[in-house]
């Protein structure tokens, strides 16, 4: 599992020790993390600092 796919996860509300969490949450995660991605692209962040 890629550091992405489990920040996702973990933003989408999904327990870190074993736990449930909605495919919604993770649907958030996932959108909130891309979000963040493509915010530092076009700021002009550099992209050894955007690395996961």
């Amino acid at each position: 599992m890629s550091a992405t796919e489990s920040t996702s996860a973990l933003v989408g509300g999904t327990a870190i020790a074993g736990g449930r969490g909605s495919m919604f949450g993770h649907f958030l995660g996932v959108t909130f993390i891309t979000l963040i991605g493509n915010g530092l692209v076009l700021l002009g962040v550099n992209s050894s600092c955007r690395r996961s």
